[in-house]
């Protein structure tokens, strides 16, 4: 099954480095993206006028988005056991989500 790990801090290198180091040697870790800064961020949205692009990124002060990771892992609690192993001890939050297959359906 595979799982979405969102990672979220004030900078990316100790969070994604745990990320790569514990996930590569469990053999779980499918793919993992580092963002760029957040200054290199645009952010479109839709409102009265329609879509709206501005620079940056949306509000969330002190944590942004600095990598995700797709891992393939036996269950939803077994992802969820690698994210809180790797945010344990570091400033920043890891979300975990389902990945979903072409057709709609959730991978699990």
């Amino acid at each position: 099954m595979r799982f979405a790990l969102l990672a979220y801090a004030e900078a990316a290198p100790e969070l994604t480095d745990r990320i790569r180091d514990r996930l590569t040697a469990s053999g779980e870790l499918v793919h993992l993206v580092e963002l760029a800064d957040g200054g290199h961020t645009r952010t479109l949205s839709t409102g009265a006028a329609g879509v709206l692009a501005r620079d940056g990124e949306l509000d969330e002060p002190g944590r942004r988005l600095v990598a995700f990771g797709i891992v393939d892992c036996e269950s939803y609690d077994r992802a969820t056991h690698l994210a809180a192993r790797l945010v344990s001890g570091l400033p920043g939050a890891v979300a975990v989500r389902p990945v979903m297959t072409t057709t709609g359906s959730l991978d699990v």
